[in-house]
């Protein structure tokens, strides 16, 4: 038999059996439960119940840590100049997704979900963070550099004043989307822009030229370089060749 003792006494005197009844109705009341049935069988308010679970932690805390002690003592051990950028980085990605887990891989704290999201290390002199499949993220503040791989994109720090922490949590937001989405992070780089002999001597004679040629998306150095070399006789290709520089010199 159990005897209510009402909300001003902030419990509640259950005996037996009904104590594990009355403790489910209340875990459920705290996490919204399943039907309203359920919820009107109890009497609690909402403000009670996650008293209740809150004393009964873990294995009913609604907050799990996340946070690897193994990354703590990196941090420690890193250079004095990186610790307080190790720091905020830590913070600032693990709060724009709280389903982040932290891992280390190949020696570098790494935050996963669903696969590898982004890493981040303190070095001699910078401070890095790299995000796994940073090529396929896009990046409006541009932020992110090449990495070692080709799908990877990192950006560097030498102080915590220059960690961006919104940008930086909305890449981790895109990163998390991509491995919930299954794509795959790309392992081949695009095929390089095969520059023929006429066209590089005549890029060498004109240093403005050369530049706008640089400047140019790779598609397009790959359709001049490609209309020179189609060319079968050298005479041709020297005259394409010219042609493609009066047009870099006519670009403004």
């Amino acid at each position: 038999m159990a005897a209510w003792l009402g909300p001003e006494t902030a419990g509640f005197a259950v005996v037996g059996a009904v104590e594990d009844r009355r403790r489910r109705e209340l875990r459920q009341v705290a996490f919204g439960g399943p039907t309203p049935k359920q919820r009107a069988k109890c009497a609690l308010n909402r403000r009670c119940a996650v008293r209740l679970v809150s004393r009964e932690a873990p294995p009913y805390s609604i907050t799990m840590p996340r946070r690897d002690p193994r990354i703590d003592a990196y941090i420690q051990r890193a250079p004095e100049y990186a610790r307080p950028i190790l720091t905020k980085l830590r913070k600032v990605l693990l709060s724009a997704d709280r389903g982040l887990e932290e891992d280390v891989k190949w020696g570098a704290p790494t935050l996963v979900r669903d696969g590898l999201v982004c890493s981040f290390m303190g070095f001699k002199r910078h401070t890095a963070v790299w995000f796994h499949k940073g090529a396929l993220l896009a990046d409006p503040t541009g932020l992110l550099i090449p990495g070692k791989t080709v799908a990877m994109r990192a950006a560097h720090f030498t102080s915590a004043d220059q960690v961006p922490s919104r940008a930086l949590a909305a890449l981790v937001k895109q990163a998390v989307k991509l491995n919930a989405s299954g794509v795959k992070a790309p392992k081949k780089s695009p095929a390089s822009i095969v520059v023929p002999a006429e066209l590089r001597r005549a890029l060498a004679r004109r240093p403005r030229a050369k530049a706008a040629f640089g400047a140019l998306p790779p598609s397009h150095r790959r359709e001049h370089a490609d209309w020179v070399a189609a060319a079968k006789l050298p005479a041709t290709r020297e005259r394409r060749a010219a042609k493609v520089m009066e047009r870099l010199m006519a670009a403004k």
